[in-house]
């Protein structure tokens, strides 16, 4: 007999990482939560409303949604997992990578 678990959100959950990070294999050094996007008729994924980012796109770039795509946390965390104890962070909270490779809170 098989048994069947429902994965865990940091697995199945989506955030939004700037193509920077998800193409080009910069180094994630600002991340920041916003209000998630509305999840649309059909379910197919849940926002987080995380937004990770190498923290050196110009204003233009990050103007541009076509600089941006959902992935799950699991594919993100599988590659860099240095803020897993960020993400309960209340929505609004940012983070910055310091020279020590931790994650400092920037605001609220």
């Amino acid at each position: 007999k098989y048994t069947f678990y429902k994965p865990s959100r940091y697995v199945t959950d989506q955030l939004e990482v700037g193509n920077l990070v998800k193409l080009n294999f910069q180094l994630i050094n600002y991340i920041y939560r916003e209000e998630p996007l509305e999840i649309d008729d059909e379910g197919d994924f849940v926002d987080t409303g995380w937004r990770i980012m190498t923290g050196k796109e110009t204003e233009e770039y990050a103007d541009n949604p076509d600089n941006f795509s959902f992935v799950t946390m699991g594919a993100v965390l599988s590659i860099d997992d240095s803020f897993i104890d960020i993400l309960e962070a209340a929505i609004g909270s940012s983070y910055e990578r310091n020279e020590d490779g931790i994650f400092e809170k920037v605001n609220d």
